[in-house]
């Protein structure tokens, strides 16, 4: 390995700032589908789980999908939602985590789309939507 080689796999490990955003290290946690949270709320393993990426030199963390407030947006009740009090407070308490130990951390927002089989749950009444469908409802 070169000098330039090694210079730049060392470059990995050294804190990184863009515009006003500082991460601990150039090393990126790709979004990841876990479905550890049951009825849609992360807990205390979820934010451990987030906890000790940051500890081991993770810079920015991308969750996993998170899901938004639509009732055919998910096919599994253990995804964690992005919406009402409960899960909010489990994303905040997963935040406090990962900035505490130095990380950087930012939600994946999940609509699963025609992917999702017709008949899941948590909803299983609700059809599955497309694109088209959901930009309909947001206009």
């Amino acid at each position: 390995m070169s000098n330039h080689q090694q210079i730049q796999a060392t470059d990995l490990f050294q804190p990184y700032t863009i515009h006003h955003l500082t991460l601990q290290s150039r090393i990126v946690m790709p979004a990841m589908g876990r479905a550890f949270s049951p009825n849609g709320v992360p807990g205390p393993d979820v934010a451990a789980y987030y906890r000790r990426r940051a500890e081991n030199g993770v810079g920015l963390i991308v969750t996993e999908g998170t899901v938004i407030n639509h009732p055919a947006a998910t096919s599994e009740p253990r995804v964690p939602l992005f919406y009402g009090e409960e899960a909010l407070d489990g994303w905040a308490e997963v935040v406090r985590q990962v900035h505490e130990a130095g990380g950087k951390i930012f939600p994946q927002l999940w609509h699963m789309g025609m992917a999702r089989p017709a008949g899941s749950q948590p909803y299983p009444e609700a059809p599955s939507m497309g694109h088209q469908a959901l930009i309909w409802k947001v206009i």
